[in-house]
C-alpha cells in the first residue's frame, strides 16, 4: 500500500511540475501576419522550387509554371538534348525565350522583368541558369550509374545490418553470463510488485 501511495504522490508532483510552468505564460492577442505580396506562382521541378512566374497576357500563372515544369522534365528525360544547351535566345521585342536545343522552356516577358526590378535579359538569364542546374541534378539523380550506387549502397548497409544482428545474437549468452542482474530475471515475479 505503501508503494502505491508514494508512486501516486510522485505522479501528482511530475504534473504539477510539467503543467504549472505553461499556466504562468500571459497569453496576449496573436500577431498580425505581415501583408506580403504573392510573388507569383512557383515553378517546382521535383520537390524544388525554381523561380515564380506572374500572370502574363491571359497566360495564367498556374499554367505557365507547370508549362515550364512538363517542358523542362521532358528536355531531363531526353539524352540527346545536352543540359549545356540550355539559354537564351532573343525573340521579337517584348519576349525573350529560354530554350534547350530546339526545344522552347518558356518566355520571359517584359512584365516578369518589372515585377523583379530587372531587365528582361538578366531574368532570362537567371531562369535559364536555375533551368539549366535543376535539369543537370534530375539527370544525376536518375541516371543508371546513379541507381547502381544506389543499390550498392544499400546492399553494403544490409550485409553490416546482418553482421551486426549475427554478432548481436552470438555474443548474447556471454553477456548474460558476465551481467551480476541476469539471477534477478530468474527470481522476479510479475505479480510480485503489487
Amino acid at each position: 500500500m505503501r508503494r502505491w501511495t508514494c508512486f501516486l504522490a510522485g505522479c501528482i508532483i511530475l504534473l504539477a511540475v510539467l503543467t504549472l510552468p505553461s499556466l504562468a505564460q500571459t497569453s496576449g492577442p496573436p500577431p498580425k501576419p505581415q501583408e506580403v505580396q504573392s510573388p507569383g506562382y512557383p515553378v517546382m521541378f521535383g520537390d524544388q522550387i525554381l523561380f515564380y512566374v506572374r500572370d502574363v497576357k491571359g497566360y495564367p500563372a498556374e499554367v505557365r509554371a507547370r508549362t515550364v515544369a512538363e517542358r523542362a522534365r521532358r528536355v531531363a528525360e531526353d539524352p540527346d538534348i545536352p543540359a549545356t544547351s540550355v539559354g537564351t535566345s532573343p525573340y521579337q521585342q517584348p519576349i525573350t525565350l529560354v530554350t534547350a536545343g530546339d526545344e522552347m522552356l518558356m518566355a520571359v516577358f517584359d512584365e516578369d522583368a518589372s515585377a523583379e526590378g530587372r531587365t528582361r535579359q538578366e531574368v532570362a538569364a537567371e531562369y535559364s541558369q536555375k533551368l539549366r542546374t535543376a535539369i543537370e541534378k534530375y539527370r544525376r539523380d536518375y541516371s543508371i550509374r546513379g541507381i547502381l550506387f544506389g543499390c550498392l549502397y544499400l546492399l553494403i548497409a544490409t550485409l553490416l545490418f546482418v553482421v551486426a544482428l549475427y554478432l548481436l545474437f552470438r555474443l548474447s549468452p556471454h553477456i548474460r553470463r558476465s551481467n551480476p542482474v541476469a539471477g534477478f530475471e530468474k527470481s522476479f515475479h510479475p505479480y510480485s510488485v503489487l
